[in-house]
């Protein structure tokens, strides 16, 4: 009797150690089943989420291609209704010049009237900047990228062009410098943020009578409707055109005086460098170290445009002297003359 007993409780304990090897490889193979589909699961959310990653990525792509071709679009159409001729660089960005200087900076060299304007823009092309070839301003530029000087000097009107000056900007790379006449405002120092400035000044007795001098010789103005244009040099021809442009030459200058207060800039006086001695130098590699540019030889570079005159070279360095009298002077005066001097640093 006990020995059936005893082999029916092993027979039972037997069946349940099979069943319990049973159950646990079913749970093992249960739960291997479930990693395995829980991993599935897990790439394929994964792959899901990095092609609708790609998807936003692309989609994203296509919009601002989409923008940037309606900006194109725009700005070709605004250009071409005033008739500018525009050109494409490598990158397919609309420019006024494929040209780009050794400069990773876009530069803005803006002068008073006759101190220089033209001799620091060549100076600094010779250096290995790129200029934009136009003359800006605040109501548009004139274009000299395409026309003859000599018509561009006698008739500026019939290559300017009145485009907002955000506009023309934007197509101004690295590398690049423009130039123009523009007051020292928050909205030109607004437009021109990401621009390296430079500012070029003169005694305004000898810049103003270098503009007369300059209007006389290219039939601007009133110089020849009023024939001044043609009289002998002296205090009477001066006089004249004190008389009809004196106020306009003020009226340009006296916001543009501001720029020597700001710190920010690098400003240069017509005097300082046109010695081209070795404080001329000195201020000339200041000059290109602002503006991101390295010259072997300034001396050779400096001396070579003083040489060979500029875009608005009126033939011989002006001689105040000549031109002067004394009512010429209390004309000066009277139109604030002498104060915007002082403000320049120049004294009597």
């Amino acid at each position: 009797m006990w020995f059936s007993r005893l082999r029916n409780s092993a027979t039972n304990l037997f069946q349940k150690l099979r069943r319990s090897a049973y159950d646990a490889l079913y749970h093992a193979k249960f739960v291997l089943f479930s990693r395995e589909l829980i991993a599935e699961v897990l790439q394929q959310k994964w792959k899901a989420e990095d092609e609708s990653k790609r998807l936003k990525t692309e989609n994203a792509e296509l919009e601002n291609r989409i923008e940037t071709l309606s900006e194109f679009k725009n700005c070709l159409r605004r250009f071409s209704e005033t008739d500018v001729p525009l050109l494409m660089d490598a990158n397919d960005s609309l420019v006024l010049s494929r040209k780009r200087g050794a400069s990773q900076h876009k530069i803005l060299l803006v002068t008073i009237p006759k101190s220089g304007t033209y001799l620091f823009h060549d100076l600094l092309v010779a250096a290995g900047l790129a200029t934009a070839g136009i003359h800006i301003a605040e109501w548009g530029f004139t274009d000299m990228r395409f026309a003859d000087p000599r018509y561009v000097r006698e008739s500026p009107e019939a290559h300017n062009h009145i485009v907002a000056i955000r506009e023309t900007i934007s197509l101004i790379k690295p590398g690049q410098f423009v130039v123009g006449h523009l007051p020292c405002s928050q909205e030109i120092l607004s437009f021109f943020s990401e621009y390296r400035i430079v500012f070029t000044y003169r005694d305004l007795r000898d810049a103003i009578t270098s503009f007369m001098r300059y209007m006389a010789k290219n039939g601007l103005g009133t110089s020849v409707s009023h024939q001044w244009g043609g009289w002998s040099d002296g205090p009477e021809k001066m006089e004249r055109y004190m008389e009809l442009h004196g106020d306009e030459f003020f009226l340009l200058a006296k916001p543009m005086v501001e720029w020597v207060e700001r710190r920010e800039i690098f400003t240069m006086s017509y005097e300082e460098i046109v010695d081209g001695g070795e404080k001329a130098l000195a201020k000339i590699k200041k000059l290109f170290w602002y503006v991101g540019i390295e010259a072997d030889d300034e001396g050779s570079l400096l001396r070579g445009i003083i040489d060979t005159g500029s875009f608005t070279y009126s033939g011989n360095r002006t001689s105040r002297e000549l031109y002067w009298s004394e009512k010429v002077q209390e004309m000066f005066e009277s139109g604030g003359g002498v104060e915007l001097n002082r403000q320049l640093g120049y004294r009597e």
